[in-house]
């Protein structure tokens, strides 16, 4: 018995040895370090290597400007030509807005029917015979003398209205219209775009705008 004991013992430390020393599972491989696995990039970042390591750095986001309005899709047209001769990749973009629908000349300020009259009745000695009396404002009484597409004509009008004696004024009329720009994209080295050339010189009254580009939804 005390042998078989011993052998029993035996066969036990045995099958211990054996399970802890020789039959021990492998070690874990060690985890990748997380510094090696390349991160993503925001679409506003760049990757530069300086020294020997990546550095990550925000990239310049490309800067937009329109050039406009124009009121007519013939004069974007034009403009967006000498812009492409000038390095420049416009793109033309159409915007609802008021446009300008003439120059309306008048005398204003009339504090009663009886000025209005007086000035109907000099307009008509002076051979005007498309003045008309308008609603009167919170300003006063008004005496149209005329709407021109151009404002030439509405100054010369209004020096007639001068040697008559009256004093005119010349207002903007507007009227519900589209209205179009050209957007690009500015280089590197580029402050911003001269719009010089961009108006024919008929219109040596309009002004262009350079401004950033609307948001894209």
């Amino acid at each position: 018995m005390r042998v078989a004991l011993f052998i029993l013992l035996f066969l036990n430390l045995a099958y211990f040895a054996w399970a802890g020393w020789i039959d021990a599972p492998p070690p874990a491989r060690a985890a990748q370090s997380i510094a090696r696995t390349p991160r993503l990039l925001l679409a506003s970042e760049t990757a530069q290597k300086v020294g020997g390591t990546t550095q990550t750095v925000a990239a310049s986001p490309p800067r937009c400007v329109s050039v406009g309005p124009f009121d007519t899709p013939e004069r974007a047209t034009s403009a967006s030509a000498l812009l492409t001769g000038r390095g420049f990749e416009p793109k033309q973009r159409v915007e609802e807005s008021e446009t300008l629908g003439g120059y309306w000349v008048y005398v204003g300020d009339l504090r009663n029917a009886l000025e209005e009259a007086r000035v109907m009745r000099t307009l008509e000695q002076a051979g005007l015979s498309d003045a008309r009396i308008m609603p009167e404002t919170e300003t006063g009484g008004r005496v149209s003398v005329g709407v021109f597409s151009e404002r030439l004509r509405a100054e010369r009008r209004a020096r007639v209205l001068e040697r008559l004696g009256l004093k005119p004024v010349i207002g903007e009329r507007h009227v519900p219209g589209n209205v179009y720009w050209l957007d690009l994209a500015l280089g590197p080295n580029d402050r911003t775009v001269s719009t010089e050339g961009l108006l024919a010189p008929e219109e040596s009254d309009a002004r262009l705008e350079v401004k950033v580009c609307p948001a894209v939804p």
